[in-house]
C-alpha cells in the first residue's frame, strides 16, 4: 500500500480536538477584544481581578498573584512594573521585613477593574447565550471531567 492509496481520515477524536482547539481560539479573541476596550491584555485583567477578589485591602504578594493566576513567575515581575506605570497597581514594602512586598491595587486600578468586570460579564453572558442553562451545565461537567483526567496523562 502506498502512500496514494492512504484515504484521509476525520476521525471523531480528531473532530473532537479541532473543534476544541477552535473554541479555545474564538474564545481567546473574543477576550482580548474586551480586554482591549478598557486597555488591558489578559494576564493585566487576572492580576487586577486576583487583586480585587482578595478583598479589603485588595493586597497580594507576587507569590499569592502567581497561585490565583495563569501568569508565569518570569512575567510576573513585568506584569506588575506596567501596572504600577499605569498607576492601577502600587507595590508596598513590609515595614517589618523590607525584602517583602505586596501588590495593592490602587483607586484607579479598582476603577479600571471594576468597569472590566462589567463588561466581561456581559461578554460572557453573550458568549454563553448560544446554549440553554442545561447545556451549559453539561458542558461544563465534561469539560472539568476531560480536564481533570487529561492534566494527569
Amino acid at each position: 500500500m502506498g502512500m496514494n492509496d492512504l484515504e484521509p481520515r476525520n476521525s471523531m477524536s480528531q473532530q473532537l480536538i479541532e473543534q476544541l482547539m477552535l473554541t479555545n481560539k474564538s474564545l481567546t479573541e473574543s477576550l482580548e477584544k474586551e480586554f482591549a476596550k478598557t486597555g488591558l491584555k489578559k494576564a493585566s485583567f487576572e492580576v487586577l481581578s486576583a487583586l480585587l477578589n482578595s478583598g479589603a485591602p485588595f493586597s497580594l504578594t507576587p507569590n499569592q498573584l502567581l497561585d490565583r493566576t495563569h501568569i508565569t513567575s518570569g512575567s510576573m515581575t513585568t506584569r506588575i512594573d506596567k501596572l504600577v506605570k499605569k498607576g492601577w497597581v502600587e507595590r508596598i514594602v513590609n515595614s517589618k521585613d523590607k525584602r517583602s512586598i505586596k501588590v495593592s491595587l490602587t483607586e484607579s486600578g479598582q476603577s479600571v477593574i471594576a468597569q472590566a468586570l462589567l463588561e466581561h460579564e456581559r461578554n460572557l453572558a453573550k458568549l454563553l447565550s448560544v446554549l440553554t442553562e442545561k447545556e451549559q451545565v453539561r458542558l461544563n461537567g465534561i469539560l472539568s471531567k476531560f480536564l481533570s483526567k487529561t492534566a494527569k496523562l
